[in-house]
């Protein structure tokens, strides 16, 4: 297992990899949906990537996998760079339903 952190521009990212199995490309995508596991890999709950997205799409970032089966995978988190503060009361970041906005 690695880490890093590389700050470019006004995006920072930090990436997780190992070289254990891998995921196939079919479940590349599913694996953030909410409780979705992969089949007799896991007993984890299904939650934490799809959390972890979540988190990071409100922050105006994201997380995408890079996988290659019997090779390993790298989990990718982008968020802006520091020193760039995010509002949540901007519609934009949570949308109009999640804004931490007073009411008008």
């Amino acid at each position: 297992m690695w880490i890093e952190a590389e700050a470019r521009g006004e995006k920072l990212t930090l990436s997780v990899g190992d070289t254990g199995i891998g995921i196939s490309p079919e479940e590349q995508e599913a694996i953030f949906d909410e409780f979705h596991q992969v089949a007799a890999v896991s007993p984890g709950s299904g939650l934490g990537l799809a959390i972890t997205r979540k988190l990071a799409r409100l922050q105006r970032g994201d997380v995408r996998v890079e996988s290659e089966l019997r090779k390993g995978s790298r989990f990718l988190v982008s968020l802006p760079a520091p020193g760039k503060p995010i509002s949540l009361r901007d519609n934009r970041v949570c949308g109009p339903r999640l804004s931490m906005a007073p009411p008008a």
